[in-house]
């Protein structure tokens, strides 16, 4: 799926120019919102309180500063979609009750 949208947008806006990389920046910031949801539901299940929750608010909202230079200047597409795998496979686990704390 990441291959397929990285050939559209370099077809459709050109290749390495900066409106596809702006295009191409687009669902990684999707992505990032998703992961800071999911981190958030994380804080929940595992009753990190009111404190944690704080904390995961903090944190991830440090990383939209570094998303435009990581995706659009540094190219590094394949970030934003790891990230969300690794949180969303983390909420399916802990949602499922399969890893017991």
């Amino acid at each position: 799926m990441q291959t397929a949208y990285l050939a559209a947008a370099f077809h459709l806006f050109g290749d390495n120019t900066t409106l596809a990389r702006t295009m191409l920046s687009l669902p990684s910031l999707e992505l990032w919102l998703g992961s800071a949801w999911l981190a958030l539901r994380i804080g929940e299940i595992l009753q990190f309180g009111r404190v944690g929750i704080w904390v995961i608010v903090a944190c991830t909202s440090l990383f939209p500063f570094y998303l435009q230079a990581a995706v659009v200047n540094y190219r590094q597409w394949d970030q934003p979609f790891g990230a969300f795998l690794l949180t969303c496979s983390l909420f399916v686990v802990l949602r499922g009750n399969a890893w017991r704390l």
